[in-house]
């Protein structure tokens, strides 16, 4: 924080609006519908748990939609 009290924005990576343990969908392999939990945000990508099956995504983050 500032001294006058003005915090400087974060800088964005691109990856629009998606945070750890954010639920989010993106359409998978073979056009299967995933939802799961972000585990982590990279700079690039975002790693994915599949809630159904428990498999691990690394995915865009153009990719995802939040529920």
């Amino acid at each position: 924080q500032a001294e006058d009290g003005i915090r400087d924005q974060p800088r964005s990576r691109g990856l629009g609006d998606v945070y750890k343990r954010q639920v989010v969908t993106f359409e998978g392999r073979r056009g299967r519908t995933v939802t799961g939990e972000v585990l982590k945000v990279n700079q690039k990508t975002i790693v994915v748990l599949d809630q159904s099956t428990q498999q691990r995504w690394k995915v865009t983050a153009s990719m995802v939609s939040p529920i």
